[in-house]
């Protein structure tokens, strides 16, 4: 987690998500992860040699429930993590 100087916002980052390094299947694989960029626009997809890995920025405030990040990002990766293991074991 990067906080910025002020504690408004925070910057959560998750290395290694999964790892789909097939190279027949880096369009799709490209395709998937620009999807997953337009229907998350707080967080951003990316891959290096097959390894993925997601940044997410967040707003803070005083109302602001830890809880609440927790379960966003458990619905974001129950959303994207099987949509990515489909890909991996695909033929």
């Amino acid at each position: 987690m990067i906080f910025d100087k002020d504690d408004s916002q925070v910057t959560i980052r998750v290395f290694e998500i999964a790892n789909i390094n097939d190279p027949l299947k880096e369009d799709e694989l490209n395709s998937l992860l620009n999807n997953f960029n337009l229907e998350f626009p707080f967080s951003s997809f990316i891959q290096a040699d097959g390894n993925i890995s997601s940044h997410h920025s967040m707003i803070l405030n005083d109302d602001t429930d830890p809880e609440l990040i927790f379960d966003s990002m458990l619905r974001l990766y129950n959303e994207t993590y099987p949509r990515l293991m489909r890909l991996k074991w695909s033929d």
